[in-house]
């Protein structure tokens, strides 16, 4: 009955021995973080894209589901025939689209609805990669306004992988500076010393990419009798932004 006795008073006593050095862990944790500066900056780096994209197609009609794939097949190989004249390559061609939908009469009574004609619309994707190659976007948008070209959905910009990520690199430093520069200035101001940087943590805000859509569809040329002509489309620059965070110890 002693020995337990005994034993019953070791463990309690540990168990006291426990919580006492857990809330002394405690105290001395949160005396830890109250030495502890939370701040953030952000970096902007301004690139110039080198890549162009420009998606366009051609929309052909016909009462012959034939005719109306034949029309737009001819335009479309002639037009692609140009686009590698001016020196655009084959691997930065791309189809995209081939489809054909029948243009039904829903006024009849009942279905199935007469077929009155057929829309084809075959679509391609032009990639030109090459900062001093950019100026093709604007001499393949001319070449489409020349060549019976109708539909003209969209040009975008953007930065290929190797640029994105030196540029990010970039805007992920000056981000840091930021950060590291206020931290500085708020601990002068109050009297308080930097120990050192115990944390940080960054990232990019984008991947530099910048679209501008371009609704030139067939019923919009129709208008006018031709797609209007669009030349010097211009890239301009893609801002890249990053965010820091960083964890500042200090003292006083």
């Amino acid at each position: 009955m002693q020995k337990k006795f005994s034993f019953l008073l070791l463990a309690l006593f540990l168990s006291n021995l426990f919580i006492f050095a857990s809330s002394k862990a405690h105290e001395d944790d949160l005396s830890f973080k109250s030495n502890l500066l939370y701040i953030s900056g952000n970096g902007q780096f301004a690139v110039s894209p080198d890549i162009g994209e420009l998606v366009l197609g051609i929309e052909a009609d016909s009462t012959s589901a034939a005719t109306a794939q034949t029309k737009a097949s001819a335009v479309l190989t002639s037009f692609i025939g140009q686009l590698k004249g001016i020196g655009i390559q084959a691997n930065e061609i791309k189809t995209i689209e081939n489809s054909l939908m029948p243009i039904r009469d829903y006024n009849s009574k009942k279905p199935p609805y007469k077929i009155l004609s057929y829309t084809a619309v075959q679509k391609i994707r032009i990639r030109i990669a090459g900062e001093n190659r950019l100026n093709l976007v604007s001499r393949a948008i001319d070449l489409a306004t020349q060549n019976s070209i109708n539909r003209i959905e969209s040009i975008s910009f953007s930065t290929s992988p190797e640029l994105t990520r030196e540029a990010n690199k970039k805007a992920l430093g000056l981000a840091s500076e930021d950060a590291l520069l206020t931290a500085k200035e708020v601990l002068n101001k109050l009297g308080l010393s930097l120990v050192r940087i115990k944390e940080i943590r960054l990232s990019p805000v984008n991947r530099g990419y910048m679209p501008q859509p371009m609704a030139m569809h067939k019923s919009m040329m129709a208008e006018s009798g031709a797609a209007p002509e669009v030349s010097n489309v211009m890239p301009g620059e893609l801002l890249l932004e990053a965010h820091a965070d960083l964890v500042i110890e200090f003292k006083n």
